[in-house]
């Protein structure tokens, strides 16, 4: 060990390790500025991360065998003590090094150059840009949320320009960690501009690089650096925002203030833990959420009045139960806080979009049908592109019988998060339940394009070839949700069979072990029965749902249930709910 050591020293490895560090950190400075400068897609930052940390071990191993002398660069066993001959020859190990350094290099470069899926936009408005997640340059990792953040409040800000349309933050996020061109992020969001940046936060100090892209051409519009105080950090959001206004040459009535529509906090620590609630909450799942609810919860006790702190709370414990296993978390007691947290976000923030939005998502979660709706009308009244409020409304707004206005609603989604298979798929269903089931299956291909694994939109297809008579589509189609959500493939598929059997004339099948098997809802086994023909027992387990307030109450009004509707027992359960056939 002790001769290693030595041989180390002597060949002077260690040396060339600490030079190479050095000389790469500076290096990647200057190219964060050269980016920021030149109109250089961000994102390239991480590719120079990657490679100046793989290069390092061509480094060291370039110092062991080779040795910068007056004369020039020589083996090291030519300068000065012989050595011995290694087992591979120098050329073999430099060659093999270059050759895991480039290979490594180019795998990481051809796994993030990939975009998703995209539909083709149908024009594009010059006056709209995409904000993509700003990349994290700090020391520390876990800063993502604070870079993420950034883009996202951004985002917001941004969005109540009168005039310029911004794309929803799923689809915008969905290019995070990816070597992008923008052009092809401009393509697949119908935008005509992408804002990008980097952020580095040390301590009390953050620097901030963002540059303003022509998405046609890749010309740079605009950049600028910025390194403040976090306590300015509100400020030159909005002074950021009134910048990239000024390079689209758009023309405001007022000034900065103007953009400032959402209230925001002045206490750094509350936001700090607000934004680490919104970087959980994306997460979606039980563990994610909980902390969000912590995170929400500790900025509300550093400012009581923080609306959107209350309002992301409410969000939360909407979703908790949707992701939650077993009965750990009862759904009645999260929608009871869910609608307590919104209706104090609306009290503190009357002309907040999410506070508005939020009391419509629990109003709904309340089956409270009317009530969610004007709520979620005036989330989209405060801000139009705010996609989340038209997904939210657009099957509500079919329930009353409001079918113009929801398939607006579901379109208007959809254009703002082209790249997000939840409001895609939010369309296909609307379509579904204003009897449009070939429409329907469009769009459920187009989420399913952007996302394979997607169950909604898996069944949601199933559902719409079944209401066609295309069985065979729908069997292939179930099968594939079944083995995505761990039902059994053969029972789903005799349902569909005896469903096919029922359609075609045949007697109804007496399927309800397999469909207590496989259907874990009471809505859906509502309507497995009245596929087979099973009436009575549909009406039952719709009476048994209802009763015990299960969530997917819209599945009374489910088209496959049309033909029950006569029953004056299904009449009263719509009626209840504020149904409209």
């Amino acid at each position: 060990m002790s001769s290693f050591l030595g041989e180390l020293k002597r060949r002077k490895v260690v040396r060339a390790g600490v030079i190479y560090g050095a000389v790469s950190f500076a290096a990647l400075e200057g190219f964060e500025i050269v980016l920021s400068n030149l109109g250089l897609p961000m994102s390239l930052m991480r590719f120079l991360v990657v490679f100046a940390i793989m290069g390092l071990p061509l480094a060291l191993v370039l110092a062991w065998y080779f040795e910068l002398t007056p004369d020039g660069l020589k083996r090291a066993g030519d300068a000065g003590t012989p050595t011995r001959t290694p087992w591979l020859s120098t050329g073999a190990v430099v060659a093999t090094s270059l050759f895991l350094v480039l290979g490594s290099a180019a795998w990481w470069l051809s796994s993030n150059l990939d975009a998703p899926a995209a539909f083709e936009p149908v024009s594009v408005d010059a006056a709209s840009v995409a904000v993509l997640p700003f990349a994290n340059l700090s020391d520390d990792p876990e800063n993502e949320y604070f870079s993420d953040g950034l883009a996202e409040e951004l985002l917001h800000v941004l969005a109540g320009v009168p005039g310029l349309k911004v794309a929803a933050r799923t689809s915008s996020f969905s290019f995070k960690g990816r070597v992008q061109d923008v052009r092809e992020v401009g393509r697949s969001l119908a935008v005509a501009t992408v804002l990008e940046g980097s952020v580095r936060k040390s301590q009390d100090r953050v620097r901030i690089n963002a540059q303003l892209v022509q998405a046609e051409d890749g010309f740079q519009l605009w950049s600028q650096s910025y390194d403040r105080e976090l306590d300015d950090i509100f400020a030159l959001q909005d002074e950021i925002a009134m910048s990239i206004v000024d390079a689209m040459e758009m023309t405001l009535v007022g000034g900065v203030e103007d953009l400032e529509l959402e209230p925001v906090t002045t206490n750094q620590m509350a936001y700090d833990k607000y934004l680490w609630g919104r970087y959980n909450l994306g997460k979606r799942t039980e563990a994610g959420i909980q902390e969000a609810i912590e995170n929400f919860s500790g900025s509300i006790m550093l400012d009581s009045t923080y609306a959107r702190a209350y309002s992301g709370l409410a969000d939360a414990n909407l979703l908790l139960p949707s992701v939650a296993a077993g009965d750990a978390v009862r759904p009645g007691d999260a929608y009871a806080a869910g609608l307590a947290m919104a209706r104090r976000a609306v009290e503190l923030g009357p002309d907040l979009a999410e506070s508005h939005a939020s009391l419509g998502g629990a109003l709904l979660a309340g089956w409270e049908l009317e009530g969610g709706v004007r709520s979620l009308d005036r989330a989209t009244e405060l801000n139009h592109q705010y996609s989340l409020a038209h997904q939210w409304s657009a099957l509500p707004l079919a329930l009353l019988g409001r079918y113009n206005e929801a398939l607006a609603a579901a379109r208007a989604a959809a254009s703002l998060d082209p790249l997000s298979a939840v409001a895609v798929a939010e369309l296909g269903l609307t379509l579904r339940y204003v009897r449009r089931p070939a429409d329907a299956v469009e769009q459920y291909d187009v989420a399913l394009a952007l996302d394979p694994d997607h169950a909604a939109a898996l069944e949601g297809l199933a559902l719409s070839y079944i209401e066609l008579g295309a069985w065979d589509e729908a069997r292939e189609s179930y099968g594939r949700w079944a083995a995505q959500v761990g039902r059994d493939p053969l029972s789903v598929d005799r349902l569909v069979q005896a469903a096919r059997t029922f359609a075609d004339g045949g007697p109804p099948g007496d399927a309800s072990e397999v469909i207590r098997q496989e259907s874990r809802s009471a809505w859906a086994r509502a309507r497995w029965h009245a596929l087979v023909g099973e009436d009575e027992r549909a009406i039952l387990e719709i009476q048994r749902a209802f009763d015990a307030r299960h969530g997917a109450f819209w599945t009374v009004a489910d088209p496959l249930l049309e033909r029950l509707r006569s029953d004056p027992r299904v009449e009263a359960v719509g009626r209840e709910i504020g149904i409209r056939w």
